[in-house]
């Protein structure tokens, strides 16, 4: 399934909606490289492209929610450490057992399912509340 950055997935937030296109890039690159039967090389890459932009993102929204005065703070933040341990957890059985189709799969299904909801439901709601505040 390839991911489509569609509008309704916009926040409105030129910086965040910037760095959800690159993270579906990142996906569609894995998507395409399990198409060829390469996805076993290319996880390697994906893992460490999420690490990092997890770190960058997350901080960039976070911060933009501190300065904002966002009021779903706190949840949105929880929101985001669930996710970095979903990631966590799948580098970990990638050290530990190395690359795999099932771990191909469990990529692309709990990243791309949780960036689609996450994006959709928490994501567009930060948006519109950035936007309210003229930010």
């Amino acid at each position: 399934m390839a991911y489509v950055f569609t509008r309704d997935l916009e926040t409105g937030n030129a910086k965040i909606d910037s760095q959800h296109k690159e993270l579906f890039d990142a996906m569609n690159k894995l998507e395409a490289a399990c198409s060829q039967g390469k996805g076993r090389v290319e996880v390697e890459k994906t893992l460490q492209f999420l690490s990092d932009y997890i770190t960058k993102h997350f901080g960039d929204e976070e911060t933009l929610q501190r300065q904002s005065g966002y009021p779903d703070f706190m949840k949105h933040k929880g929101y985001h450490e669930t996710f970095k341990k979903v990631v966590a957890d799948i580098a970990a059985e990638y050290k530990r057992d190395g690359s795999s189709i099932v771990l191909v799969g469990k990529v692309n299904a709990k990243v791309g399912m949780w960036l689609l909801n996450h994006i959709k439901r928490e994501d567009v709601k930060l948006g519109q509340y950035l936007k309210s505040k003229n930010m």
